[in-house]
C-alpha cells in the first residue's frame, strides 16, 4: 500500500479570462469521428499563454463530407483556413496533426456559461498577421 502526502491546500480553481485577444499554444489536435452523425471532425485544445490559472479553450472544426452543399463546404474549409493563418499551419499540402502541438498563435476570446462546465472561454475569431 502506497503512501501519498500531498499538500493540496494551494490548488487553485482553473477559470476563464477576460474576453479579449490572447495567444494561444495548441496542447493538441485529434481527428475524431461523431458518434451523431458519423462525420469527422479536428479537435484542438489549446491553453491561454501566460494564464496558468486558466481553463484550456477547445475548438472544434467540422470537416466537409460528401453530403455537405457547396456553402457548407466552403465554411467548414475557411473555419480550419483560419485556424491554419492563425498559427502558420503551411496549409499547401496535408497537414499531420501530429505537428500541431506546440504552435501558437492568436484569437478573439469571449466567455460563455455551461451549465456543465461553468464558465469557460471559446474562440470568437482567429487573429492573422500577429
Amino acid at each position: 500500500m502506497g503512501l501519498l502526502d500531498l499538500n493540496l491546500d494551494d490548488v487553485k480553481e482553473l477559470s476563464s479570462v477576460e474576453p479579449g485577444e490572447y495567444q494561444l499554444r495548441i496542447n493538441s489536435a485529434e481527428i475524431k469521428t461523431s458518434e451523431k452523425t458519423g462525420g469527422q471532425y479536428l479537435s484542438v485544445l489549446m491553453a491561454i499563454s501566460d494564464e496558468s490559472d486558466s481553463k484550456d479553450v477547445r475548438k472544434v472544426f467540422m470537416l466537409p463530407t460528401s453530403d455537405d452543399d457547396d456553402k457548407t463546404r466552403n465554411n467548414r474549409l475557411r473555419a480550419v483556413k483560419n485556424f491554419y493563418e492563425a498559427f502558420g499551419v503551411d496549409s499547401s499540402g496535408s497537414v499531420d496533426t501530429d505537428t500541431l502541438p506546440g504552435l501558437t498563435g492568436w484569437a478573439i476570446l469571449a466567455e460563455e456559461e455551461d451549465p456543465q462546465y461553468g464558465v469557460s472561454n471559446y474562440v470568437r475569431r482567429f487573429v492573422f498577421g500577429k
